[in-house]
Order: structure tokens, then C-alpha cells, then sequence
């Protein structure tokens, strides 16, 4: 365990050096685990269920992906046929579109 915070946000990047660093998809794999692991202990540090926290990054995605198909398909643009940066330029349209200060 650590004594304050930042040494659990000091090891969430040591891991992601770790991973930049791995030579092998198990090495990978394994510091992957490693960063995983990490994450979850800096949640336990700040009170925040893990599990919860990713099934609501999930949902957020979701509904953003779905937000940028339905812009898309409003706009009468082929989703598909997009270039990465357009697509970037939607999911930030709908990112921001959920802004509370960007309402009414």
C-alpha cells in the first residue's frame, strides 16, 4: 500500500511505462493486469467503486458512439466513409453537447 495518494497515481504511470516498454504481447499483457490493478487501488484511495466507475464509462460511451451515428445520419454522411478526425469532430460535438453549462 501507499502513504498518500500521489504514490498511487505514481504507480498508475509507472505501470503505463511499463507498457510502452513490453517487448511481447504476454509482457503486455501482463503490465496491462498490472495497470488495471493500479487503477483500481488509486478508486479504493478516492472512495470510488471501480466497477461502477467503468460500467458508467462504458454507458457514456455508448451513448456517445450512438450520438455520433445519429448526427451522422442527420447530417446525411455515410458514418462509415468517415475520416478518423471527422469522426473525432463528432464524438466532440456530442461530448460537449452533454456539458451542463452548454444547455439552454
Amino acid at each position: 500500500d501507499w502513504e498518500d495518494f500521489k504514490g498511487v497515481l505514481d504507480k498508475v504511470s509507472e505501470e503505463v511505462a511499463e507498457i510502452h516498454a513490453a517487448q511481447s504481447d504476454a509482457h503486455r499483457e501482463q503490465e496491462i493486469g498490472d495497470l488495471l490493478f493500479s487503477v483500481v487501488n488509486a478508486c479504493r484511495w478516492m472512495g470510488v467503486e471501480a466497477e461502477a466507475a467503468l460500467r458508467h464509462a462504458n454507458s457514456r460511451f455508448h451513448g456517445r458512439f450512438t450520438g455520433m451515428e445519429n448526427l451522422s445520419r442527420r447530417r446525411e454522411l455515410d458514418f462509415r466513409q468517415l475520416s478518423l478526425d471527422e469522426k473525432e469532430g463528432l464524438w466532440q460535438e456530442i461530448k460537449e453537447s452533454e456539458n451542463p453549462a452548454n444547455q439552454g
